[in-house]
Order: C-alpha cells, then sequence, then structure tokens
C-alpha cells in the first residue's frame, strides 16, 4: 500500500491537467496545490491485514465553488479560478477515469510507474520543510521520494526516509503550512 496516496495525488494532477488547469503541483504526500495554495487533498481509508488481503478507501476533496469569505488556515485555491465553467459531474467523471487508471496499474505494477513522474510535479523538492511525526518534528530539506513514495529528507542527522508525517514548508524561522 505504500506509495499509493501518491499514486492517486499524480492521477489527480494528470486529470487536472487534461481539463487544462496550469501551475499544479504535488505536496508530499497527499495534496494538489494550484499557483502554490491548496486546491484538493486525498485521505485514504485502509482496513484489513497488515501483511495480507486489504481494502481502500479513496476519498478526494477538491476546491470548487468555495464561498470567498471562507476562513481557512492556509493559502487555498477554488478551481473555478482556473476553469469558471467546470461542473461538478464533469470534474468527478474526470477523476473517477484518473483513479480508476492509476488503481488498475498500481495493483500490477505498484508504485514504481509513477516514481518518475512524481518529481515532475514535486512542490517540495529542495526546500527547507518540517515533517510532523506523532513523536516530534524532524527538520530537513527535501530531496524527493524514494521508489515506495517515501520522503527523502537530508537532515542534520544525515539523508532519512520517512513513509508517513505531514510536511509543513518553513519560511525564515517560521513554519508554514501549507
Amino acid at each position: 500500500m505504500m506509495g499509493l496516496s501518491l499514486a492517486l495525488a499524480i492521477a489527480c494532477a494528470q486529470a487536472l491537467q487534461r481539463l487544462g488547469v496550469p501551475d499544479i503541483e504535488l505536496k508530499w504526500p497527499n495534496d494538489i496545490w494550484y499557483q502554490g495554495r491548496k486546491l484538493a487533498g486525498l485521505l485514504l481509508e485502509v482496513t484489513g491485514e497488515a501483511n495480507g488481503p486489504c481494502q481502500v478507501v479513496a476519498g478526494i476533496g477538491v476546491n470548487l465553488g468555495m464561498p470567498v469569505d471562507m476562513i481557512i488556515d492556509q493559502p487555498w485555491a477554488d478551481l473555478h479560478e482556473a476553469l469558471p465553467d467546470l461542473s461538478r459531474n464533469r470534474l468527478a467523471g474526470v477523476l473517477i477515469e484518473a483513479f480508476v487508471s492509476a488503481l488498475e496499474t498500481f495493483a500490477v505494477h505498484g508504485f514504481a510507474p509513477f516514481h518518475a513522474v512524481w518529481a515532475s510535479w514535486d512542490a517540495v523538492l529542495g526546500r527547507c520543510v518540517c515533517l510532523i511525526l506523532p513523536n516530534g518534528v524532524v527538520e530537513g530539506v527535501a530531496q524527493g521520494i524514494d521508489t515506495t513514495g517515501a520522503l527523502i529528507l537530508e537532515t542534520p542527522k544525515g539523508r532519512q526516509c520517512f513513509s508517513g508525517g505531514e510536511v509543513s514548508l518553513r519560511v525564515g524561522n517560521h513554519v508554514a503550512t501549507a
């Protein structure tokens, strides 16, 4: 299951690009950005055995038709900024088609076919980040992802890989959650 959220984020980015949305970026592990602001996010819920059969529910939230006075604790974008006439039904159809294709590929080949694609949309590559983990925070410079989809950080302790956590960008001495 490692890398599935990244594969689906790539599928979402590809679908949005096909619809004509420019300036798409991906923030590890599951956010889609438009012009440096959060446009969408993915959430996976996995049930089953750790090393056996499992079931996955994949959900996506896309900002579409948001009230202009909406207060959100991070910079955000509405898809109607790029595609003012896009309907929810058209968006849903394109996303479902992209997800089904990505899931079929992932089921056969795992994350491998998606690995190289990630770099073309990686919003944090080369940037100073804070990785928020359940037991603390790790600071470092994002060096991309490994072949499983784990985040690679260059830290004061050397190069480390992380398969979970929330990435926040460091701006000066402040952390900007985006």
